[in-house]
């Protein structure tokens, strides 16, 4: 009988074992690189040194690889980093034409703890550096990483002003959180200060040194004024001074506070609070003239600030009856001068050049005609010229009485008592208002003259418009 061959198998590869995978470090922060090292040996057989790949895992999930080496010996680092918590490392060998692959058994695998990077949150800076009240700021910080932990922190930021909170800012992908406050900051001292919240990955972290910003005051202007001015003496005199700012209002400022100081030259009159702006003094002075300021002595937001003098003036009763004697002959002169004596200059700047004044003689052979004249019969020989040229002298005669008039208030001004007040007053309104009745008479003359002439031939001589005086003279006399 015949034995058949039996066929010739191939030797089995022997398993290469993987051992203890080392980690270093075995406790990290987020962010630090982790190394691990194993080593992959032949078994008892074997006479050379398994080669290839190792795989290093987390869990299931493969975090690199690193190729063994002469001494069987295969290390990796990792390049991103590990999530906080424990991580279980298993190190996962290839094999290759001679060994087996294998993995790493379960006293071989280590636990990596990741725990939170510590992060350092840098000093807060302000923009502008040296503010003023009502300007807006802008705060900002930085949060960073502690080595050896690494990245970017994530999340929020507070800032805060001493223990006020003044607003949350997130975290730019630079690390940097900036902060406007809504509130405006009151002039004077602040301590500012940043608080990092934390994130998944690092921890929370404030300043260590706080920025002391000093907000500087509003400029003001203050200004005063008098509700009587001239006073009488022995009467209140109430006077107010009136708080501005030199820079544009902004929303959510407050007004200025504290007090306002009142002076007669050196005197100090009262402190009154102020409000709304405003503070106000009543006070009684002495006949004379009074230098009044008012010093605004500022507060924490707003700069103090002084009035320029004001120049208050207290009169005896008879100085200010002859006050209201002038008030009255400058108004009385105002009226005057508008309604009839600059419409009548306006004319007469239009007529042709005139001859000199009348004469005296033709001043009163003027006057003898005035009254009554007829338009039917006009008075023989008259020149037309002679109705301008006494409207001209009636203008300049009207100049010369009112300044007689005003030194007739300066000669008997001082002579003026409480007893004689009242025909004081008669006689200034009188001198005042016969200049325009005493005019008025001689414009109405000036007027029937005037239709008269231009119904009768015409006189020798240069033209005079006669219908343009008479439309003037009539209109001046409704």
């Amino acid at each position: 009988m015949v034995r058949k061959a039996q066929a010739t198998r191939a030797p089995a590869r022997p398993v290469a074992k993987v051992d203890t995978v080392g980690a270093d470090p075995r406790k990290s922060v987020y962010g630090e690189a982790v190394t691990f090292e194993t080593k992959v040996r032949a078994g008892r057989r074997a006479a050379d040194m398994p080669t290839g790949l190792v795989t290093f895992l987390d869990g299931g999930t493969p975090l690199g690889t690193g190729e063994l080496d002469d001494a069987g010996t295969a290390v990796f680092t990792t390049t991103s980093p590990l999530s906080v918590g424990n991580h279980p490392i298993t190190a996962s060998y290839s094999g290759d034409d001679r060994f087996e692959s294998s993995e790493s058994t379960a006293p071989r695998r280590p636990t990596v703890a990741v725990a939170k990077a510590a992060t350092t949150t840098a000093r807060v800076a302000a923009s502008p550096n040296a503010p003023v009240y009502g300007q807006a700021v802008t705060f900002t910080t930085t949060v960073s990483a502690v080595a050896p932990g690494a990245g970017v922190p994530t999340g929020s930021v507070c800032f805060h002003d001493g223990d006020n909170l003044l607003g949350t800012a997130n975290l730019d992908p630079t690390g940097t959180a900036s902060c406007s406050p809504t509130t405006l900051l009151s002039g004077g001292p602040h301590s500012i200060t940043a608080s990092y919240d934390g994130d998944d990955h690092f921890k929370a972290s404030k300043t260590t040194s706080p920025l002391n910003l000093t907000v500087g005051k509003v400029e003001t202007n203050t200004s005063l004024s008098s509700a009587i001015n001239p006073a009488v003496v022995g009467s209140s005199v109430t006077l107010t001074a009136s708080v501005t700012l030199k820079s544009p209002r902004v929303a959510g400022m407050v007004d200025p506070t504290g007090t306002v100081s009142f002076y007669d030259n050196s005197a100090n009159l009262g402190g009154p609070s102020i409000g709304g702006q405003i503070a106000r003094l009543s006070t009684q002075l002495q006949v004379g003239a009074h230098a009044i300021t008012a010093t605004y002595r500022g507060d924490n937001c707003f700069a103090g600030s002084t009035s320029p003098p004001f120049t208050q003036t207290i009169v005896t009763e008879a100085q200010e009856i002859l006050l209201d004697a002038k008030q009255l002959f400058a108004s009385e002169q105002q009226t005057f001068r508008e309604s009839l004596i600059d419409p009548l200059k306006d004319v007469l700047d239009k007529f042709p050049p005139l001859p000199d004044d009348p004469t005296e003689e033709e001043v009163t052979s003027f006057q003898q005609i005035r009254y009554p004249i007829k338009t039917e019969n006009p008075s023989a020989g008259t020149d037309p010229l002679q109705i301008a040229r006494f409207l001209k002298f009636r203008l300049e005669d009207v100049h010369k009485q009112a300044e007689l008039t005003e030194q007739w208030l300066e000669l008997h001004g001082p002579e003026l008592t409480e007893q004689n007040a009242d025909s004081f007053l008669q006689e200034a309104k009188m001198r005042t208002t016969s200049q325009s009745v005493g005019l008025g008479e001689d414009l109405k003359s000036l007027y029937d003259l005037a239709k008269a002439l231009c119904c009768a031939p015409p006189a020798p001589g240069p033209s005079v418009d006669l219908e343009s005086i008479c439309k003037l003279l009539e209109k001046l006399l409704v």
